[in-house]
């Protein structure tokens, strides 16, 4: 099983092309900057959407704090 890990904008074009074509997903990360706006909350509920329908496992959403690069990769390895 193959776990995936996008970055996500305002934009979920690019991560549901790419799980389309996906096959075996073991797990789906979304990483974004914090805090998260409206239009990347309504990104990620489209990236769900697509998840839930394809019956993928239900997808992660990382927020992080990008001022701070050391604390982002320990955030981002321990989850």
């Amino acid at each position: 099983m193959s776990l995936y890990v996008f970055t996500l904008g305002f934009h979920a074009d690019h991560v549901i092309k790419r799980l389309a074509r996906a096959r075996d997903v073991g797990g789906v990360i979304v990483v974004t900057a914090t805090p998260v706006v409206k239009a990347v909350s309504d990104a990620f509920k489209n990236i769900v959407a697509f998840c839930d329908k394809a019956s993928f496992p239900y997808p992660q959403l990382l927020d992080v704090d990008v001022s701070d690069v050391v604390l982002l990769l320990l955030r981002f390895l321990r989850s």
